[in-house]
Parts: C-alpha cells; sequence; structure tokens
C-alpha cells in the first residue's frame, strides 16, 4: 500500500492489533509507536497532523526520537487509537 493510502477496515484492524500486541509487551520506544498508529491509518505526518491537532514538526520530531511531546500532545496523539496515558509496572 502506497503513504497516504487510506487502509481497507480489514487492513486497519490488523494493524491495529498487532500495534497493540507490542505495546502491551512493551517492544516499541514512543517514536515506534507513533509512526505505527500513524501508519495504521494510512497517514503521512501532515494527514496525522490534521487528524490529531498536532503540528507536523513535533510528530516529525516524536518520530526521530528527539522530541519531548507534553501529555497533552501525546493524549492528541493517542485518541484515534483510543490509547491513553498510564503508570506501568515493569
Amino acid at each position: 500500500m502506497k503513504p497516504g493510502t487510506r487502509p481497507t477496515q480489514e487492513e486497519f484492524l490488523a494493524r491495529r492489533s498487532l500495534l497493540m500486541a507490542d505495546l502491551a509487551l512493551n517492544r516499541l520506544t514512543l517514536a515506534e509507536t507513533i509512526k505505527r498508529c500513524r501508519h495504521c491509518v494510512g497517514a503521512n505526518q501532515s494527514d496525522y497532523a490534521k487528524m490529531t491537532g498536532v503540528p507536523v514538526r513535533i510528530i516529525s520530531s516524536i518520530e526521530q526520537g528527539k522530541g519531548n511531546p507534553t501529555l497533552s500532545t501525546l493524549e492528541r496523539l493517542g485518541k484515534p487509537f483510543k490509547l491513553g496515558l498510564a503508570f506501568k509496572s515493569n
């Protein structure tokens, strides 16, 4: 599938399922999580920025592992997936 092409419902659900499994097993960094969320919906950074209300430069910075996002920003980035923030024991 080309970047920016919206996935079918079946593709979205499969990608989301894999994302959630990797999150549950602590396999992803924050940068990887945001990029995978974005890819699940077939969005480029600009599209995801419009979807979440987070500026492209912030999304880009986070995906490069350089960002220091606020809690509010993280909540907005996770909202399309009903992802919230929580403390979790290791």
